[in-house]
């Protein structure tokens, strides 16, 4: 049995018109009577309340998924400044949340520092440090071995196993 639940908060940002969508979407895997609850999130910009991560906290999930663009390094001026400053502030925003959930998370462009940007960023190491850093990833995981931010994560549920590929679509 599987089961997605929806929901979305948007906010629209003068003077660019731009909409950030915060988006929970959780799976739900039942086997006798037992649910596993997934949570998929992305588009935190630490500037802005999160009152969206709230609500995921209430759906209770065994996982959170950060799919990218978890804090946003500004796009002009030095990459890694603007995102090292952005996860400070999200530091503080996950403090004052209690976040206490298993996450796992990929990054995008926000999180890089640079729009669209790939593997011919200049600071692509650095923005992978703090990433890595911010995220607590343990010295062992290959992250912090090889290049990139690709890895799998194995649930083991009670509806059986889940495999979850994170992809790295920006440091190659």
């Amino acid at each position: 049995d599987f089961t997605v639940h929806r929901v979305e908060s948007t906010k629209t940002v003068k003077p660019f018109f731009y909409i950030f969508i915060f988006l929970l979407s959780s799976a739900s895997f039942s086997a006798s009577g037992r649910e596993t609850v997934i949570a998929f999130g992305s588009c935190l910009k630490q500037r802005h309340p999160m009152p969206i991560l709230s609500t995921i906290k209430k759906f209770k999930p065994g996982m959170m998924l950060m799919s990218g663009d978890n804090v946003y390094g500004a796009f002009k001026g030095s990459p890694a400044r603007t995102v090292r400053r952005g996860y400070l502030r999200q530091a503080a925003n996950f403090r004052a949340l209690k976040w206490d959930l298993p996450t796992e998370a990929i990054w995008d462009d926000g999180d890089y520092g640079f729009n669209d940007g790939d593997g011919t960023c200049s600071h692509k190491e650095s923005s992978r440090q703090m990433f890595l850093d911010f995220w607590k990833v343990p010295e062992e995981d290959r992250r912090r071995k090889g290049e990139g931010l690709y890895h799998e994560k194995i649930l083991r549920t009670p509806a059986g196993v889940v495999q979850i590929l994170f992809l790295d679509v920006r440091y190659f």
